[in-house]
């Protein structure tokens, strides 16, 4: 996805099989594979960019699990 993508842009979770070991435990199971997303805002890091999206606003992604959409 595109890292400098702006708040209110729609992504689709990809599914990542590494979601579930990536994020505190007790948010494992907030994303559906093949849905679609709002970014609310995006920390972009040396390494790694991480997404806040507007339906789950407090929990940090990784920006390699979505797509953008088209």
């Amino acid at each position: 996805m595109n890292i400098y993508a702006k708040p209110g842009t729609k992504v689709k979770f990809k599914g990542n099989k590494l979601y579930r070991w990536a994020v505190d435990p007790k948010n494992a199971d907030v994303l559906v594979a093949g849905n679609i997303y709002t970014i609310d805002r995006m920390e972009i890091h040396s390494w790694h960019t991480k997404v806040y999206l507007k339906e789950h606003p407090n929990v940090d992604l990784d920006s390699s699990w979505f797509d953008d959409m088209e």
